[in-house]
Parts: C-alpha cells; sequence; structure tokens
C-alpha cells in the first residue's frame, strides 16, 4: 500500500467526521496525519511492516491514528473508517468526488436538502431548489452542476461496465 493510499484514507476518516459531526480536534488529528503520511519520503506500509518502527515519531500522529494505520497495513482496512461508512448514506461519499463540495457543504445538503447521494443533488438542482440553500456563490453552483453530471456519468459507465453492457 503507497502512502498516498493511505493518506487518502485517513482524509476520507477526517470528512467523514466532519459530515457526522465528529470532534473538531479528532478530524484535523487525521488530516495532520494524511498530510504527514503523505510527505513522508519511506514508504509507511514498509516501515509497519518491519515491525520496529514506531508510528508516533512521526509529527502527528499519536497512539490511536498509528493504531489505524497499523491496522490498515496488516488487514487493508480502516477499522475507524469502517465504523463511520456505517453511520453515513453511502450517497455521501460520492459527493465529496464533486469539485467545490466539501464536507461541511455536504453535511449541509444532506441536514436540509434531505441529499443523499448525487442523483438526489442533480434532481434538487434540476427541480429548481433554491440555490441561496444550495451555495451562497453562483459559481459555486455551477460547478456543483457540473461536477454532479460527472460523476453521475462515470457512476453509470461503472454500473454499465458491471453489468456487462
Amino acid at each position: 500500500m503507497q502512502n498516498a493510499e493511505i493518506a487518502r484514507l485517513l482524509s476520507d476518516v477526517a470528512d467523514l467526521l466532519e459530515i457526522s459531526a465528529g470532534n473538531p480536534f479528532k478530524v484535523r488529528a487525521y488530516r495532520n496525519a494524511a498530510r504527514t503520511v503523505a510527505d513522508h519520503a519511506d514508504p509507511i506500509a514498509e516501515l509497519v511492516s518491519g515491525g520496529d518502527f514506531d508510528l508516533t515519531d512521526l509529527p502527528g500522529i499519536g497512539g490511536g491514528i498509528a493504531k489505524e494505520i497499523t491496522a490498515l497495513v496488516e488487514t487493508g482496512t480502516l477499522p475507524q473508517r469502517q465504523q463511520l461508512v456505517a453511520t453515513i448514506p453511502p450517497g455521501l461519499l460520492d459527493l465529496l468526488r464533486i469539485p467545490g463540495l466539501g464536507p461541511k457543504r455536504v453535511k449541509l445538503f444532506h441536514e436540509k436538502l434531505k441529499v443523499n447521494s448525487v442523483a438526489d443533488l442533480k434532481d434538487a438542482l434540476e427541480k429548481g431548489s433554491d440555490l441561496d440553500q444550495m451555495t451562497e456563490a453562483v459559481h459555486v453552483a455551477a460547478a456543483i452542476r457540473g461536477g454532479a453530471t460527472l460523476v453521475h456519468g462515470i457512476q453509470m459507465r461503472h454500473h454499465a461496465t458491471s453489468l456487462g453492457m
């Protein structure tokens, strides 16, 4: 497992914590750990596999996150991420892939407009949901429309491929 993949999964945990109103200090800790892992010159997975490297020696990585990274390297899954994914609608993760949408805005759309997926977001925009509710900036709304169309198209292509079309 590459450092970039470990960092992405740690960032996912930070986003999921933010969406689910997690402790802001914990959100920051996961973001800092993700940056540390991404910027580290040596492959973290190899260092962990070697067994004699203490991840807590790296800046921004405490004992809890070190255990998470170790579990990720050993099992291929990040326990905290798995727990958080089980608590939110699965489509919310896809919304984070839309340019211009971060965890705070995804949380807002989910709570205020009951948007649970890319398709829900597209429907809300097409039905003429008040863009003031959706966002304060018109340029962001345009990015959301374009990003939602892009992500939805990719999802449909993957679905068609999985069906053998």
